[in-house]
This record gives structure tokens, C-alpha cells and sequence, in this order.
């Protein structure tokens, strides 16, 4: 029983080893360019108007009266602001605390 559990042991310890690879970073530092830059499209951010952009007016009034009727949306949009308000809660114990206490009491003593 004994050499079945040092077998055990020996190939749990052995599962858990491993090495280190060597850096490859040598092989890269050339290949990266000396300075990154943006394409044009990607300085300019997020585009907010694609669906008018991709499918005109009438897309983009199909979109907002979906936005504006479908209760899913709505539902969905509240659940967001509810977990940012619970994240806010849940992130202020991390913030110092300052707490005080006072406490007195009285008693006579009698020596004898």
C-alpha cells in the first residue's frame, strides 16, 4: 500500500513540473516597427451612425422605434445601470474608512 501511495505521489509531483521556455524576444525586436501608427479610419474612433451609414433613414428609423418600444431593451438597459450601481456599492468598502468610539464609565471603590 505504502509504494502504491509513494508511486502516486511521485507521479503527482512529476505532472506538476515543469520548465521554463527560453525568450524569443531576440527574434522579435527587429521585426516590431520603430513607431506604431493608426490608420485613418482607426483615429477616428467608433462610428455611432453605421446603421444610417449602412442601410439609410429608413434603417435607422426601424432601429430607434425598436429601441424605443421593445421592453427586452428596456429591461436589458436597466440591468446595466443596476450592476454599475452595484459594482459602485460593492467598491466603496475598498475606500478608507474613518471610524470613532466613546465610551465612559463610573464606579466608586471602597478600600477597606
Amino acid at each position: 500500500m505504502m509504494k502504491l501511495l509513494s508511486l502516486f505521489g511521485f507521479v503527482f509531483l512529476v505532472g506538476c513540473a515543469g520548465y521554463e521556455p527560453g525568450s524569443r524576444m531576440g527574434l522579435v525586436d527587429h521585426e516590431a516597427p520603430g513607431r506604431w501608427s493608426a490608420t485613418k479610419e482607426g483615429k477616428a474612433g467608433i462610428d455611432v451612425n453605421w446603421v444610417s451609414r449602412i442601410g439609410g433613414a429608413r434603417a435607422r428609423a426601424m432601429v430607434d422605434e425598436a429601441l424605443r418600444i421593445n421592453p427586452d431593451m428596456k429591461a436589458a438597459a436597466e440591468r446595466v445601470n443596476r450592476a454599475v450601481a452595484s459594482a459602485k456599492t460593492a467598491g466603496a468598502t475598498r475606500n478608507p474608512q474613518v471610524s470613532a468610539g466613546l465610551d465612559g464609565s463610573r464606579s466608586e471603590q471602597k478600600f477597606v
